[in-house]
């Protein structure tokens, strides 16, 4: 498997992207532009998931559940013990491997493809926890109409911002 990445920064000062590669999790955080301090939970996720997933084993559902569930929990801490940075949030995209199964999981708009070599197409594996998505799934928008939407940015999930999953 051939791991790339590129990361752009937008229009913001600075780059609120973040990636963690391990032998058993990919993940890429992308910290929420408009609010405070969306560089520091994309890297907290990051650091808090690769410091849960380092040995090789069997993994369900349900475990990865329990460790978002967890990181989210760890941010409402960090939110109760530094007030300053109440609105911080971060989307998650993590693949996992087990032994066995590849898992897929995400919260928020930072979409997983799959690329086979075979068809050497991309393959887009998540719907976005978006408005715009909502729109779409609802048939009120096509895919074309969603990508210049004026609501396109806002996200109905994510880690942080003292919510729970």
């Amino acid at each position: 498997m051939k791991i790339f990445q590129f990361s752009q920064q937008g229009k913001r000062k600075n780059n609120e992207d973040n990636l963690g590669v391990n032998d058993v999790l990919l993940t890429v955080c992308d910290g929420m532009g408009g609010h405070n301090f969306g560089e520091r939970a994309s890297a907290f996720v990051v650091e808090q998931m690769l410091q849960y997933n380092t040995i090789l084993q069997p993994l369900q559902k349900t475990d990865i559940q329990q460790q978002l569930n967890q990181v989210q929990t760890s941010l409402n801490k960090l939110l109760q013990n530094e007030p300053e940075l109440e609105k911080m949030g971060t989307t998650f995209t993590g693949v996992f491997r087990s032994p066995d199964f590849w898992y897929a999981a995400h919260i928020g708009d930072s979409r997983i493809y799959l690329y086979t070599a075979a068809d050497r197409v991309l393959h887009r594996i998540t719907k976005d926890h978006s408005f715009v998505q909502g729109l779409v799934d609802a048939g009120e928008l096509d895919d074309r109409a969603a990508e210049n939407h004026p609501r396109k940015n806002v996200i109905l999930k994510a880690l942080g911002i003292r919510e729970t999953l």
